[in-house]
């Protein structure tokens, strides 16, 4: 190669470098640029805490409520059966929880598992 042959060859080189490296320059971060990208992050953050937050204090302390009043919902059902069944067996002048007929029975059993079915379809509802 001649020597012309040769600065030509170089100076092309220079010239797909120059290309290249405008091609590749990077803008300079500006501050909207920044605070995008704060923003992004902080959003981020945000999200995570409130599903953290949900299930690891809400969810359970709503389960806890929910198991508290099923059991103050059945204690009442039971209180309730009991009197029934003692005030049953008073007015056939027996003692309290004393052997009733059986259709007495059966009524009270009937009326007890509709009132537990009552208290669980409460419960499920909230």
């Amino acid at each position: 190669m001649n020597s012309e042959e040769e600065k030509t060859t170089e100076e092309e080189s220079k010239e797909e470098e120059g290309v290249k490296k405008e091609a590749v320059k990077t803008q300079p971060r500006t501050a909207m640029d920044n605070f995008i990208k704060f923003s992004i992050g902080a959003g981020v953050l945000l999200v995570s805490l409130s599903v953290s937050y949900y299930f690891a204090f809400f969810l359970p302390s709503k389960e806890k409520t929910r198991t508290r009043n099923l059991e103050k919902c059945l204690t009442a059902v039971n209180s309730n059966y009991e009197k029934a069944w003692d005030y049953n067996c008073e007015r056939l002048s027996r003692y309290k929880n004393c052997t009733l007929p059986l259709p007495i029975a059966e009524s009270l059993d009937k009326y007890y598992r509709e009132q537990k079915e009552d208290c669980l379809k409460k419960i499920s509802a909230q």
